[in-house]
């Protein structure tokens, strides 16, 4: 599968020669800037007029050309409008105002190089110094040249004593800003009467639309113009929306609900309101005081047999008393989902203590010989729900048991360290007349404990495997491990034995300390594996090489501007249908040098999934492409000699599978699948077996196999 370009090799050559010599005087022309401005430099900051002078070159371009990486020059930070100097605001404002139409992040980085100042202390302090006060005759020519349809752009061109069109809109939208309509000093609040709300309520059924108070206010305004705006659009919102139920209301609605049941009509005519309010007071009423959050049993139980009945939700929420019916209809519906995947059974999802008391039984002393499958069957519950509610009830127990004999335990400790210097622990646990685990456990006493700091050529091998062998035995996973037993059994330091279980298990703690260590060792010249052995036990040499990487390179992950992001894009459009996408991130590296390589190869990556040259090449070969991968190509190579990203051959590859197969896996295919497998020798042929079932493709049956072979290797871990 070969795909023709139209450019010919040697044309292609000329280009990446060209951009290879553009790249090299490019980088020549940038370290003389650097070196002539740091010659320049003087009093906090450089002389950039003397340095474009002496090179012969325009202001601007001596700044892009700066380097800041390879300059010992570091930019000065005025975080506060006080810190700058007066001088300094001057010719901020004057070198902006002077090279800039707009500012983008790329300006701003120019700023920063002129001021040697941090660019966010620069957009800061020029936000602030360059709004200007908006004065009555300008803001009404400003409305004028708004209602007449001219773009802010426009309008500034007109008035130029602001810097930028945003501060003119800034300083426009700030000066008409309607202050909040509050009541004259000294004037007296005067409730609205019945009448005048009588008279609001029948101005609303005339002139009220959904949507907005605004125009009916005005109208009530007119009607009342005593009243503030403010009184006006509240006693509409009170009107129209009812959104604040006094306390006394619902106390109201109560009493006569208890004394004439639920007669609407009438609670409505005692109490002068519509009859839709009155039943929306005791909803709410109801909501606060009897509904709870928690589903308890006997409520799960109720819940299932009105749906059995073929209750509607409402009739079950009245049942209960104690949920609503949408916490009903979506209690059902997720019972329903959970049932279904087989994570609770018909009798809900709490324990209760008879059925911890069995599960207990069951469970040997030593866990590790029983047969979860059967322990679930006998409780009618999943093996996750009753490992779950072992371990959690074992932990809880062992605790508690520990604190009832710390006492006695440290005591019985303190004498024999005392006597012989040592622990025995079998004397202990024969003394106190407990298991060693339990004493182990219970200890409290730690005097005399050593320390155990890693040291490369005084580790001891012994004793790592000694630690590990004992938290392996009496902490499997998944039941945390008790580091206080394991300081009393090594007789070490509590801290250091976790440390260096830690290490062992590959978990280093990557402070800056450790990492300046890292580039010390470097710099004398040992290898990463040597320097591995030197950090931790386990360490692993090509984890701390990308360690040391990305600490030495932290501009790794710099983010590029909206305007890099437009070359960047301009360049994929132009050379995307003419290059393979290989050689096109090779050529928009050597077009844009002064970017960060991983972000234009992520920035590359996105423009060019999206190109419909590259689509186009992946739709004609579409089928060639899902052929070669059933016979066990990779995708990488695929779209490397289709010269495409490998994302649009997965996609190819994940639509071929969804055409004509259903994703979801019913019991009855996961349940062929398993016999196929146990009925079969390996290697496995996965065509036939998907023709046979007829509902799924090749790549679901090996990828539900692996499943299977996963949940099967995580049970044997338990």
């Amino acid at each position: 599968m070969v795909t023709k370009y139209k450019l010919p090799q040697s044309q292609l050559e000329e280009i990446f020669a060209y951009d290879e010599a553009e790249r090299l005087k490019r980088q020549e022309l940038s370290a003389k800037v650097t070196h002539a401005a740091q010659q320049r430099y003087s009093n906090s900051r450089c002389d950039w007029e003397a340095v474009a002078q002496e090179l012969d070159m325009p202001l601007l371009e001596c700044l892009d050309l700066y380097d800041a990486s390879q300059s010992s020059i570091s930019p000065r930070s005025f975080p506060k409008l006080v810190d700058w100097p007066d001088e300094e605001l001057q010719l901020l404002q004057q070198f902006v105002n002077k090279n800039f139409n707009s500012m983008t992040t790329k300006e701003w980085r120019l700023v920063e190089i002129y001021m040697n100042v941090k660019q966010v202390d620069c957009s800061g302090a020029y936000t602030l110094i360059s709004s200007k006060p908006m004065s009555p005759e300008v803001a009404d020519l400003i409305s004028k040249y708004r209602e007449a349809g001219l773009k802010w752009k426009d309008i500034h061109s007109r008035f130029t004593i602001y810097s930028t069109h945003d501060s003119l809109r800034a300083s426009y939208k700030l000066f008409t800003r309607k202050p909040h309509s509050m009541p004259e000093t000294g004037k007296k609040y005067i409730k609205w009467t019945e009448a005048q709300t009588d008279r609001v309520r029948e101005l609303i059924q005339k002139h009220y639309m959904p949507g907005s108070v605004k125009p009916v206010a005005d109208i009530v305004k007119a009607e009342f113009p005593e009243k503030t705006e403010n009184q006006v659009i509240g006693k509409i919102r009170q009107i129209v929306y009812r959104a604040y139920i006094p306390y006394s209301e619902r106390d109201d609605v109560k009493r006569l609900v208890d004394k004439y049941g639920e007669d609407w009509d009438r609670i409505a005519q005692e109490l002068q309101i519509t009859t839709k309010h009155v039943q929306r007071i005791w909803a709410e009423y109801q909501s606060h005081s009897k509904h709870t959050s928690v589903w308890t049993e006997n409520e799960l139980t109720l819940l299932r047999k009105c749906v059995h009945k073929g209750l509607d939700f409402a009739t079950i929420s009245g049942q209960l008393g104690t949920k609503s019916a949408p916490s009903c209809r979506y209690k059902w519906r997720s019972l329903q989902a959970r049932e279904a995947a087989g994570k609770i059974t018909k009798y809900g999802t709490f324990w209760t203590f008879e059925e911890i008391d069995q599960l207990l039984n069951l469970v040997p002393k030593y866990f590790k010989d029983i047969d979860w499958i059967e322990v679930g069957q006998k409780l009618n519950r999943t093996v996750s729900a009753c490992k779950n509610a072992y371990f959690s009830t074992a932990r809880s127990n062992r605790l508690q048991s520990s604190a009832d004999h710390t006492e006695v335990v440290s005591r019985e400790v303190c004498e024999q360290y005392h006597k012989h210097k040592c622990v025995d622990w079998a004397q202990i646990s024969a003394a106190v007349g407990l298991s060693q685990r339990v004493c182990l456990e219970a200890n409290e006493f730690n005097e005399g404990k050593s320390h155990w700091e890693y040291d490369p050529d005084a580790f001891s091998q012994e004793m790592a495997d000694r630690m590990t062998q004992f938290i392996k035995s009496n902490y499997p996973y998944p039941i945390p491990v008790n580091y206080q037993a394991v300081s009393n059994y090594m007789w070490i330091d509590k801290n250091d034995c976790y440390k260096m279980a830690k290490l062992l298990d590959g978990e280093i703690d990557w402070t800056r300390e450790l990492k300046e260590r890292v580039v010390a060792l470097r710099k004398q010249g040992m290898t990463y594996k040597d320097i591995a052995k030197r950090i931790a036990p386990t360490c692993d040499h090509k984890r701390l090489s990308s360690m040391y990487y990305r600490f030495k390179n932290p501009r790794t992950m710099k983010l590029l501007s909206l305007d890099d992001k437009a070359d960047v894009k301009e360049l994929v459009r132009q050379y995307a249908d003419q290059m393979s996408y290989a050689n096109l991130r090779e050529h928009i590296f050597r077009k844009l040098p002064h970017l960060n390589s991983t972000a234009v190869r992520n920035i590359v990556y996105i423009y060019a999934k999206a190109h419909p040259a590259y689509k186009s090449r992946v739709e004609k070969n579409k089928n060639e492409i899902y052929n070669q991968i059933l016979n066990g190509a990779k995708a990488k190579y695929i779209a490397a000699d289709l010269g495409v990203p490998s994302i649009l051959v997965h996609n190819v590859v994940r639509k071929k599978i969804s055409e004509g197969f259903l994703s979801a896996w019913t019991d009855e295919e996961t349940r062929r699948i398993k016999e196929f497998v146990r009925s079969t020798p390996p290697p496995y042929n996965w065509i036939k077996f998907s023709q046979l079932l007829g509902t799924k493709s090749v790549l679901q049956c090996r990828h539900m196999y692996s499943r299977i072979l996963q949940s099967q290797k995580n049970m044997k871990l338990v």
